[in-house]
């Protein structure tokens, strides 16, 4: 049997760095270097497996993250190379991988977003709220979908409800300890103690948890799970948290992320690391899970959503520069500010401008984030948006499925519960799907 092919590194590889004005992916001629031996190995994979099989899509995400390098790398060719370089076709091409890789932002739920971001915008009473109202009434009026609102399936109040109360009860002892904490801020090390602190308390419920640990990263300023290594990061370059932000880390990372690894190793390997394409329904999984606890959706995962549709111009006539973006980005961030209540300084503006820089960054990652309309996207951050999850969950409850049922079914091991050939993988386990 073949060794398996190496994954590749792929948000590490075209972190961007901001130079002169140029967004660059300092590592990505590495981490294509370390792979472009292994591409016809891949494809040979890929031509070999059976159609609609994990193999086959184990294979061509490969490819798919492949060729983003491949182009990510032509973008950041050096600028005599870049005179023989047509931008265009590798920023198409890299954005085109990008969207195989993660589904891009669908226009009924853009259109959703913006309809109840309007209301609470012109509620807000701003100069800031105004610019961002107006923007999207603008791009609303520019939306017909064929599709209504009505055929998707939204959750109710009473159905986060009874799913908060449930996922709360199934970490009791961790929301129990968490809710005790009291502090004006969490500094990455607080994070990390209260983290340990909970991995042991799981890890005498169940002796899988005693393998994992937590641990500062000096390099990072996010929060996040290594599954095949049993850790969790936190970034030591991440700015405080909130007691609500603590939270829905608490949720997300741990309820999430950590917790479907470990409950996928009581059943099969593949289900602790990973199918194929699990990725997209664990983070929309782990942003509901903040709502069970906080009581709504995290703003964060809204605005990555629109912000991406902006970037590709998925709303006709509506496509958004880096610099534009981040000019929307601030106005809402200020106009957030102003409606809590807080004062708006130059030194609120600079740090939300930091801030807004830093999340549009992220949206152009891996291309030059240059001006022009060509520019090349990466959607990763749409799969936030929990839509299709909630859509699936109504659909469970609809049929008569109890909200703990689900909870247990869906945080039994990492895969898509939409995804026919994980749905069948699972069977195959002897695993009972819903």
């Amino acid at each position: 049997m073949s060794k398996k092919i190496p994954p590749i590194q792929l948000l590490s590889a075209i972190h961007p760095e901001e130079r002169g004005g140029q967004l660059v992916s300092p590592r990505v001629h590495e981490e294509f270097d370390a792979h472009k031996d292994r591409q016809s190995k891949a494809w040979k994979r890929l031509l070999e497996s059976e159609p609609g099989s994990l193999k086959e899509k184990r294979a061509s995400r490969w490819l798919a993250k492949f060729s983003l390098l491949e182009a990510s790398k032509k973008l950041a060719a050096s600028p005599e190379e870049r005179r023989s370089l047509r931008r265009d076709i590798w920023a198409r091409r890299f954005t085109q991988a990008s969207t195989e890789l993660y589904a891009p932002p669908e226009i009924r739920f853009v259109e959703r977003i913006l309809k109840r971001e309007i209301e609470r915008l012109e509620s807000q009473a701003s100069e800031y709220s105004e610019r961002v109202a107006d923007f999207y009434e603008a791009a609303l009026d520019r939306i017909s979908t064929s599709t209504s609102e009505s055929t998707t399936k939204e959750l109710s109040s009473d159905d986060y409800g009874s799913l908060s109360s449930c996922f709360r009860t199934r970490y009791k002892e961790w929301f129990d300890f968490a809710d005790r904490e009291d502090r004006e801020e969490y500094k990455p090390q607080d994070l990390e103690d209260i983290f340990t602190k909970l991995i042991d308390i799981a890890s005498t419920l169940d002796m899988r948890w005693s393998d994992w640990t937590c641990k500062l990263d000096p390099r990072s300023d996010i929060v996040r799970v290594r599954p095949s290594r049993r850790e969790v990061l936190v970034g030591a370059r991440r700015v405080s948290a909130t007691h609500r932000d603590m939270l829905g880390l608490v949720a997300h990372e741990l309820g999430v992320h950590a917790a479907r690894s470990v409950n996928g190793e009581k059943e099969d390997d593949s289900l602790r690391a990973g199918l194929s394409g699990y990725i997209e329904i664990e983070e929309s999984l782990g942003i509901l899970s903040e709502a069970f606890i906080n009581g709504d959706i995290p703003d964060k995962a809204k605005d990555r959503y629109v912000d991406i549709a902006f970037a590709m111009g998925a709303i006709k006539g509506v496509q958004l520069s880096r610099d534009e973006l981040s000019a929307l980005a601030l106005d809402r961030a200020l106009g957030r500010l102003h409606a809590e209540g807080d004062e708006i300084t130059s030194a609120t503006i600079c740090r939300e401008l930091e801030r807004a820089k830093t999340h549009v960054n992220r949206i152009f990652r891996g291309g030059d984030g240059l001006e022009g309309a060509f520019a090349a996207v990466f959607t990763k951050d749409a799969i936030y948006y929990p839509a299709r999850l909630e859509d699936y969950i109504k659909r469970k409850l609809l049929d008569g499925h109890r909200a703990e049922e689900i909870l247990d079914f869906l945080l039994q091991g990492k895969f898509d519960p939409m995804n026919d050939s994980h749905l069948e993988y699972m069977q195959n386990v002897g695993i009972e799907i819903l």
